[in-house]
């Protein structure tokens, strides 16, 4: 059964250190929901942060995510055609990405819903220096966080009029953000 009596898919276009995972992690528990990590994606095909990080070097960054993606969308359509909610985190900041779940979605039936969780940018910088070391997340230093960042928000494409969009404020507690989650959810699939 699904949550809304509605099939969904729920993507991201929101910066590290905006509380996807934080969000996503819960939201799968409520939602009754499958959850895709692309980073616990990419330590599942190369085995650690380390590893990732020097095939990276090898293979260059789009061969890698090609190969992480690839599994992410296999395993999405797996899901899907399974009559589950999906999570689909990572971010789906490109409209192209954003545009393959709809396809997705429409052709099972589903509602792709994007989330935009939104946090200043001196607080993702935090988060991101100071989040846990997990399957699905690590820390980086400054510098490497500002990087992130700032590559992840200059390649960021904006909604399309089509694009059903869900707005959250990454600072509030869980049990708001997934009230106004709610909300908006379900005034979009009415």
């Amino acid at each position: 059964m699904n949550y809304f009596k509605q099939q969904i898919i729920v993507t991201f276009t929101s910066s590290p250190g905006s509380g996807k995972t934080y969000f996503s992690r819960q939201a799968t528990e409520r939602l009754g929901a499958v959850r895709l990590n692309s980073d616990s994606m990419r330590r599942a095909i190369f085995g650690s942060a380390d590893e990732h990080e020097r095939i990276k070097e090898i293979l260059g960054r789009p061969t890698v995510l090609s190969y992480v993606f690839n599994s992410m969308d296999y395993s999405a359509e797996q899901v899907v055609s399974a009559g589950h909610d999906l999570i689909y985190e990572s971010n789906n900041n490109k409209r192209e990405h954003r545009q393959h779940t709809q396809k997705l979605a429409s052709e099972y039936g589903a509602v792709s819903i994007t989330v935009h969780l939104e946090v200043p940018y001196d607080i993702a910088l935090k988060r991101i220096q100071e989040r846990e070391h997990a399957s699905d997340s690590r820390p980086l230093d400054e510098q490497g966080a500002r990087e992130l960042l700032d590559r992840i928000q200059s390649n960021t494409d904006p909604f399309d009029d089509d694009e059903l969009v869900v707005n959250l404020d990454g600072q509030l507690p869980f049990d708001e953000q997934f009230a106004e989650f709610e909300r908006q959810v379900k005034k979009l699939i009415v």
